[in-house]
């Protein structure tokens, strides 16, 4: 079991698919990771890639920090970028909070991509100017997911799947 990871004041520059990655199992998800006044920044690609540290994982393409099979991720005062990908993308994660961090991407993505994501909480952030959405959110699990008090220069603030449930998304705007 791994739990209760606590990073702090540290930097992480991608050198392939992500600056960084964090997958759980299915049966057992890492639970209670906190990034602090954490860097970090996707690599520059030019085409996308399948990295081969773990078995499944998506094709990225400069994505910032992806994450799978998480419960009780925090990330607070930090700045997550990414080249062309997402700054942002997880899967399976019930208990993520982004409280007071910066969010890039330089590609036509969503700046945050959240699939089957339950009891999110998206507060205080800032994304740059971008040509997609702020958050796109995908699969018939997402629910309780809570954007408060973020600036975005994003096209929309949201892309909704078809299958994301109607009210599992509350904003103030």
């Amino acid at each position: 079991r791994i739990r209760n990871i606590h990073l702090s004041n540290i930097t992480a520059r991608g050198k392939i698919a992500a600056a960084g990655i964090i997958v759980g199992l299915p049966e057992e998800p890492i639970t209670g990771v906190t990034l602090d006044n954490v860097i970090i920044e996707g690599p520059p690609r030019d085409s996308a890639c399948v990295p081969a540290m773990v078995f499944g994982l998506p094709e990225m393409n400069g994505d910032g920090i992806y994450g799978r099979n998480i419960g009780d991720l925090t990330i607070r005062n930090s700045t997550i970028g990414a080249a062309q990908g997402y700054a942002i993308n997880m899967t399976d994660v019930d208990g993520l909070e982004l409280s007071g961090v910066r969010l890039g991407t330089g590609g036509d993505v969503p700046v945050v991509k959240l699939i089957d994501a339950k009891n999110v909480s998206i507060r205080n952030c800032r994304a740059g100017d971008g040509p997609a959405a702020f958050l796109a959110t995908e699969g018939a699990a997402c629910d309780a997911i809570e954007l408060r008090d973020n600036r975005t220069g994003t096209r929309d603030l949201l892309a909704t799947g078809d299958d994301v449930p109607a009210d599992a998304i509350c904003t103030d705007g």
